[in-house]
């Protein structure tokens, strides 16, 4: 008798769980025998004997083996790098998509990195400062000039 039987966890040849392939086993050869048997006798037993009607079979859904959580952690990672757009994540989940989610989103935790990057924000920060301290002509110029340096660069 395998292991993963009697409740024995199995590790596999790599290190990693045989989980995945257990259960797909396990939904084979006990969970799909079971299902046939289910399906016979509501069929032949309530359906066709106890309703006297010949033209119905009760059949089951699919068993969905899929990992959901693993499926979610992807689409969040995709959808995080805006490789899917809100309604690719929805359709993906079977769910019903809305007219303004063909758009691509990115994370905005993550910021470029570089000398350019860092001057144009330590001259906005700048002019947050001056904002705040009551002088918003400097703080417009000092916009005004990092928006012309970021355009001469491009």
């Amino acid at each position: 008798m395998p292991p993963y039987r009697i409740g024995m966890a199995e590790v596999g040849s790599l290190g990693g769980t045989t989980a995945s392939e257990s259960t797909r086993i396990y939904a084979q050869s006990v969970i799909t025998p079971l299902e046939k048997t289910v399906e016979y006798l509501v069929t032949k037993k309530l359906i066709m004997d106890g309703l006297k009607c010949e033209s119905y079979i009760f059949e089951l859904n699919e068993l969905d083996l899929r990992d959901l959580d693993a499926e979610a952690k992807r689409d969040a990672v995709y959808f995080g790098l805006g490789a899917l757009t809100p309604n690719q994540v929805l359709t993906r989940q079977g769910k019903k998509t809305y007219p303004e989610g063909n758009q691509n989103y990115v994370s905005t935790a993550n910021l470029p990195v570089g000398e350019e990057v860092v001057e144009k924000s330590v001259a906005i920060i700048e002019a947050v400062k001056m904002v705040l301290k009551g002088k918003p002509r400097l703080a417009a110029q000092i916009l005004k000039i990092a928006k012309k340096e970021a355009m001469e660069k491009e």
